[in-house]
């Protein structure tokens, strides 16, 4: 099968891309480079370096890869960065999928599309969320990744497109992710060098964390529920399946785990709460486990533990 993977030299996207070939697909990946990293795509894949928002450019890839699948990754991903410049983070996450989802429009008679979501688009979960939860996102970042599932939703009830949407937790465990670019990589360099870690707020914020290499699985496994359910979907949240392991931890103790994992004792610095920042993100996984036959299987602390020895006993294939 042909799989076009936009955003396939970022931090998820590369595993996506990766997974895909190993699985003996013909990947392409197209990506502006403007986050994502050249030495992450392997040399056996096709690479198009292109703005996901230049309609021409997004055109012609289609149009010479001809793609079965489209599993779209490419994005501003941080939340606080669309504090500072919402217009940008707009453009890309959703004008961005706009231009995308037309270009396969004109192009391609059928097509299977994964979209990349976000645990965000919940606002606060202090209980699970399910995929039927009402959307109550608190940041720019967020408002874009619903309104995107919201133009992948109405291609498909339009113009017959295959779509499925995949609402992430907290990706973790790659020397892909750069360093300092999330709060794990943050405070393995602070806790590590000596420094002290900082915390915004009183740390009891929770976050559901998935290894990146299960994120990858599970765009595996909604490519194939894609092609062999051939779902028709009735609105935005019964397309969407969480990606997540159902599973919350605490800021505090994310931290304190690191430490016992680097045989270190760090005090954190507390700061002042971050605006737009959620406190508790935390989902519920029935669906994904009982409709795709998906479930994560590399704990935190496994996930860790592999991270930091890979980190400063680095191999190869990393």
């Amino acid at each position: 099968m042909r799989i076009l993977v936009t955003g396939g030299a970022g931090f998820i996207g590369s595993h996506v891309a990766d997974i895909c070939m190993r699985a003996g697909h013909e990947v392409c990946v197209l990506d502006d480079l403007s986050t994502g990293l050249r030495e992450r795509i392997s040399a056996d894949l096709l690479f198009h370096r292109v703005d996901i928002r230049n309609a021409q450019a997004v055109h012609r890839v289609i149009e010479a890869f001809h793609p079965e699948v489209v599993s779209h990754h490419a994005a501003r991903v941080s939340a606080p960065d669309s504090l500072v410049n919402p217009q940008d983070d707009a453009s890309v996450n959703v004008l961005g999928t706009l231009t995308l989802l037309q270009a396969i429009r004109e192009v391609i008679a059928e097509c299977g599309f994964v979209f990349a979501s976000s645990a965000a688009v919940y606002g606060e979960c202090l209980l699970p969320a399910s995929e039927t939860a009402q959307m109550a996102p608190q940041n720019p970042y967020a408002a874009a990744k619903v309104a995107a599932e919201q133009y992948v939703f109405s291609y498909a009830r339009t113009h017959g497109l295959l779509a499925v949407i995949l609402r992430y937790g907290n990706a973790f465990g790659s020397l892909r992710e750069r360093e300092g670019g999330g709060v794990i990589s943050r405070f393995l360099n602070d806790i590590r060098s000596g420094e002290s870690s900082t915390i915004f707020g009183n740390g009891e914020q929770t976050r559901d964390f998935i290894h990146v290499s299960d994120i990858a699985r599970a765009n595996l496994a909604a490519i194939e529920y894609l092609f062999e359910i051939r779902p028709n979907p009735t609105s935005t949240n019964e397309s969407a399946f969480n990606i997540a392991s159902g599973k919350q931890t605490s800021i505090m103790a994310l931290h304190q785990l690191l430490s016992d994992l680097l045989g270190c004792q760090d005090a954190p610095t507390h700061k002042k709460e971050r605006q737009g920042e959620i406190f508790a993100s935390w989902l519920d996984v029935e669906k994904a486990r009982r409709v795709l036959g998906f479930a994560s299987t590399t704990s935190l602390r496994e996930g860790l533990g592999r991270l930091i020895a890979d980190r400063w006993d680095p191999k190869p294939s990393s």
